[in-house]
């Protein structure tokens, strides 16, 4: 089992947060610019996650 790094449990926290919380920088209600902050927020996590699975799978060839 892997562990996340620092910078990718907070991401996880402040994804969680951002979802729970109504307040977004784009307002949803605005279509098609709305959901552009959520993509961002989504993209950035999905971002984290990658480079630590990379460097999970790294340390397990070594």
């Amino acid at each position: 089992m892997s562990k996340l790094s620092k910078k990718t449990k907070v991401a996880l926290l402040g994804a969680g947060l951002y979802v729970i919380i109504p307040l977004d920088l784009i307002p949803d209600f605005i279509v098609g610019f709305g959901q552009v902050d959520d993509l961002g927020v989504a993209t950035y996590l999905l971002k984290c996650l990658y480079a630590d699975l990379k460097k999970s799978k790294k340390a397990r060839i070594l």
